[in-house]
């Protein structure tokens, strides 16, 4: 690996654990609450947490309270917290919503209606788009990018909590690893990346 593009928390996992170097890319263009001090990763794609529900979903469901009624049985899932970075993306987003006892009570009354853990928000898509799920936890970057290429039958949307309809960030972070092999093109293709 050479350069590693990836969403939180697995970026600051691979700093921490001294997989990433400084890069000595110009990054000053850059606001710093999307970087790390340390210079050793920065954000090249800004991006939000999103869900996805299949276009032909009857009842449309638009409140985060929906999800755990029983006309949606067996047909949501969200990516596992911890294991992809939109599924944490989801329990933070939750959390700050909620408050984090609220949250967790949440997503352990949306369980029975949760078809089960998935480690990739990719193949969530899929399965949204041919109707086995109405609703799926996304970004707004996958979810476009699949509506744009592939016709998809799914859109993106917001749920609401208390009336208000709430994201939260999630840019893709680019850094530079340790001894990579092409270190050299690395650095120029996260220059060209931010150019």
């Amino acid at each position: 690996v050479d350069v590693l593009v990836t969403l939180p928390p697995f970026i600051q996992q691979a700093q921490q654990q001294g997989s990433l170097v400084k890069s000595e890319v110009d990054t000053s263009a850059v606001p710093a609450e999307l970087k790390a001090a340390d210079g050793t990763y920065v954000a090249v794609v800004n991006n939000y947490f999103a869900m996805i529900r299949n276009t032909a979903a009857q009842p449309k469901p638009a409140d985060w309270a929906e999800f755990t009624g029983p006309a949606f049985a067996q047909k949501i899932q969200y990516s596992t917290p911890g294991k992809a970075g939109d599924g944490t993306a989801l329990l933070l987003l939750l959390q700050h919503v909620m408050g984090k006892e609220a949250a967790l009570k949440y997503l352990a009354d949306l369980q029975p209606n949760n078809v089960g853990p998935s480690t990739s928000t990719g193949k969530l898509g899929p399965k949204t788009s041919k109707g086995e799920l109405t609703v799926a936890n996304s970004d707004v970057q996958m979810a476009l990018a699949a509506i744009a290429a592939d016709k998809v039958a799914y859109e993106v949307f917001y749920p609401t909590w208390g009336g208000k309809r709430t994201t939260l960030p999630l840019p893709y972070y680019m850094g530079l690893a340790d001894k990579a092999p092409h270190a050299a093109n690395g650095k120029k293709l996260m220059e060209h990346l931010l150019s």
